[in-house]
């Protein structure tokens, strides 16, 4: 969890995106004079745009690009706290009432990223990625629901003891410093030591690191049947996935056999065809390549028919490219119609 203000947010982020070369004195101006602080920035900073045209071209996603590297640069501000397998964004899964709090970083600076869309959402939904960004005023009312019993069970079964603990501690301190909060996963990874931001900042239960409050505690009975809990409802969500997949999987197999069909039968009428020298060779050339077309593109809408169950998301990733070979295939059979289908 990162305390952030917006001023900092679009000083240390959206102003180094439209402005590159604001990179090296923002580097040096958060490094502190640290050389080694120094490198970790300015390699993040390097990233930027290509990043801009890898979002355009929607080969990246905002999360796992700008939203991640706000999280990083923000440890170099200020203190931020680690929370094992917790996340805000985990809590919108239980109650939807958690959802209002998050917002994508990306609607405070549309300008900056014009035609470029947050997919996440200000969720996590990844490894090494940005998620929500919960501001200063809506912090407030946040905080009262860390303090509401009414609520203890659920964050207890997402967070844990200590985690709850390291939350009630970042949102302390971004109140009294008057900055919002965006979390993130992955910035630092402590089983393995490694990190993405400045790590003499990072606090955490498990470093002993000094609490701004009185330490909630609870009986080690009521942690154990909440992990129980959250552990048998993670498991069943597997499971479910795990069986939707097995009823993808001959979707997918249509598909790659429609694509195989499409290509035995371009080698059959090529094995077939009575070529001969001159222009009737380039026409039975031309009309291979038409039914070619034609073929694949047969296969190819009978895969998208059978693929339509997937998701939105998974859905327009197959079938962007579809389209196009199906229309391209239309376009063939009409001008093969219009010439009659001679060879």
């Amino acid at each position: 969890f990162h305390p952030l203000s917006e001023k900092e947010l679009k000083k240390y982020v959206f102003d180094v995106v439209e402005d590159p070369s604001l990179a090296e004195s923002r580097a040096t101006e958060l490094s502190g004079g640290n050389k080694e602080k120094l490198t970790v920035i300015a390699n993040i900073y390097e990233k930027f745009p290509g990043w801009k045209q890898e979002l355009a071209s929607g080969m990246e996603s905002f999360s796992s690009t700008f939203c991640f590297a706000a999280a990083a640069l923000a440890g170099f501000i200020h203190p931020y706290w680690y929370a094992r397998n917790g996340a805000v964004s985990f809590l919108c899964e239980k109650d939807k009432k958690f959802c209002s709090y998050l917002q994508s970083i990306i609607s405070f600076s549309l300008k900056t990223f014009s035609g470029i869309e947050d997919d996440a959402k200000g969720m996590i939904v990844n490894n090494y990625s940005g998620g929500g960004y919960i501001s200063y005023e809506k912090l407030k009312d946040f905080k009262k629901i860390l303090d509401d019993s009414t609520y203890e069970d659920v964050l207890l079964m997402i967070f844990g003891e200590d985690g709850i603990n390291d939350l009630i501690d970042a949102v302390d301190y971004a109140l009294e410093h008057k900055t919002g909060l965006l979390e993130a996963t992955d910035i630092v990874v402590p089983m393995s030591g490694s990190g993405y931001s400045d790590q003499t900042n990072l606090r955490a239960s498990f470093l002993k690191s000094p609490s701004t409050h009185t330490r909630k505690h609870y009986t080690p009975a009521k942690i154990r049947a909440l992990e129980e809990q959250r552990y048998s409802e993670e498991e069943n969500q597997r499971r479910e996935l795990t069986a939707e997949l097995s009823i993808k999987k001959p979707q997918i197999y249509t598909f790659v056999a429609g694509l195989a069909i499409s290509f035995v039968a371009i080698i059959f009428r090529v094995s077939f065809m009575n070529m001969s020298v001159g222009p009737s060779l380039t026409n039975s050339l031309i009309r291979w390549v038409q039914w070619g077309i034609i073929f694949v593109g047969f296969g190819s809408l009978l895969g998208l028919v059978r693929y339509r169950h997937l998701t939105p998301s998974e859905l327009s990733v197959f079938s962007r490219w579809v389209w196009w070979i199906c229309a391209l295939a239309a376009l063939t059979l009409v001008t093969l119609i219009i010439s009659g289908f001679d060879a």
